[in-house]
């Protein structure tokens, strides 16, 4: 990988906080990755376990829509999945995993030499469905395919693909405990994206795998959309130039143990010290940011500094890069005239945004209308007083509360994914692969 470096930038939305009564700030942190490798041959190898749902709702089909292409949803994957083997060289190894309630490695860690795609093309071809849907044992398994090749190739990039369309009903299913398990496979290494096909996948298992797991999420309906997106993330994979990216805010000393740092919206992790955002791989020249909230106590006298670090995977050990951000405290009539940093203020309100959108898709998908229009009451109210100061903050708000007028209604779940798929995707700075003929922005998928 490129041996440039990471340039990185952060900014509190407001540099004063208040002496004598609490204080909630936002800090921006913005990580820009070097510009892309100029030849192929200085990439590192890629390590990639492709792990293919095979449960019989996996033989549905979901229209051809614009694209025409009426396929099952296992027909898509192999033909994603037969994309892959085409675009990766004889340096890539290829593992191929299909799970139901049984879990089935069809390829472990093959070098992909001509004869290498012909044995790949014929494994692909040959898969069928069958059973279940034991979700995690069949992550596990393309996890052990690429472990096993990494330890005698630390070179590699190392990746998981799963493609599912169905809610795991075997084995491990509890949300929380596959974003821990995503979570240890990267620190060893492994990171894990996601592909959810059609409307019936839960968003909550894939979602936390690849959150924590520092990959990315997917969502599709057709199949043209499976194929697209899969070939777009290999595409990201082979082009990486920042791989397992963290970013982390931590305030040492007495005030440290005082003022509380939390992640807006993406998956971060504690150290006793500060929070992690965890922002996982970047392609060259990709800009990813991470919003923190930071609680201030009253009382604080002496300026906060704030030491921001980022932190990714080399080629021996993790390399980093710091900086420094501070908070000053100050009277109050300083606090209030102060001229606000308009574009971390508003990037602030977007990731915010999204955030409060996608827990209320939470609560709409359970049913619990009542707890939703609770919810929007109370994070209108924080929301509506912040953005009132900014050049967009009048879009914003009219957007969030339509939005949470919304989820207090029924809706559809199609529609729901492809909010919280859109929020999901702009708090991580990601872009959607899928090529539709008609894109919708997401607000539009509030009048279905």
């Amino acid at each position: 990988m490129s041996e440039k470096k990471l340039q990185l930038q952060a900014r509190f939305d407001r540099t004063l906080v208040r002496e004598d009564n609490k204080s909630v700030r936002y800090l921006v942190v913005e990580a820009t990755a070097p510009p892309p490798e100029q030849e192929e041959r200085e990439m590192p190898p890629l390590n990639l376990g492709v792990v293919i749902d095979a449960s019989g709702s996996m033989a549905g089909h979901d229209g051809g829509g614009v694209s025409g292409l009426d396929i099952s949803r296992l027909a898509a994957a192999q033909q994603a999945s037969e994309g892959i083997v085409q675009n990766l060289t004889e340096r890539d190894t290829l593992s191929l995993i299909s799970f139901a309630d049984d879990t089935i490695a069809h390829l472990s860690a093959l070098g992909l030499s001509e004869e290498g795609k012909r044995t790949a093309s014929t494994a692909i071809r040959e898969l069928e469905t069958r059973g279940c849907t034991n979700l995690h044992d069949g992550w596990l398994g393309g996890a052990e395919q690429v472990a096993l090749y990494m330890e005698q190739h630390p070179e590699c990039i190392n990746r998981l693909l799963v493609l599912t369309d169905g809610q795991a009903n075997e084995g491990v299913v509890d949300p929380d405990e596959l974003a821990r398990i995503a979570a240890d496979l990267r620190t060893r290494g492994i990171s894990t994206s996601t592909v959810g096909i059609g409307q019936d996948y839960s968003t909550d298992q894939i979602e936390q795998m690849a959150e924590h797991g520092g990959g990315m999420l997917h969502h599709t309906e057709r199949p043209s959309d499976i194929i697209e997106v899969v070939l777009a993330e290999l595409k990201d994979m082979r082009a990486t130039v920042i791989d397992d990216l963290e970013v982390g805010v931590s305030l040492e000393g007495e005030d440290g143990r005082r003022v509380c740092v939390e992640v807006v919206g993406i998956a971060e992790r504690h150290d006793g010290v500060g929070a992690q955002a965890v922002l996982g791989s970047l392609v060259g020249n990709a800009v990813r940011r991470a919003v923190f909230r930071v609680h201030v106590p009253a009382g604080c006298e002496d300026v906060l500094r704030f030491r921001v670090e980022a932190s990714w995977r080399g080629e021996e050990r993790r390399e980093t890069l710091q900086s420094e951000v501070m908070l000053t405290p100050a009277k109050d009539d300083a606090v209030y005239v102060e001229v606000w940093d308009q574009e971390a203020c508003t990037e602030a309100a977007r990731v915010w945004q999204a955030d409060v959108i996608r827990q209320a898709i939470d609560f709409n998908r359970m049913g619990d209308y009542r707890q939703a229009k609770r919810f929007a009451k109370e994070q209108m109210r924080y929301f509506r007083h912040y953005a009132k100061r900014l050049d967009e903050g009048e879009e914003l708000v009219e957007k969030l509360d339509r939005a949470l007028r919304r989820m207090a209604r029924p809706m559809r779940e199609g529609s729901r994914k492809e909010i919280g798929s859109a929020m999901y995707k702009h708090q991580r700075g990601e872009q959607d692969h899928r090529v539709m003929a008609a894109p919708r922005e997401w607000d539009e998928y509030l009048e279905d």
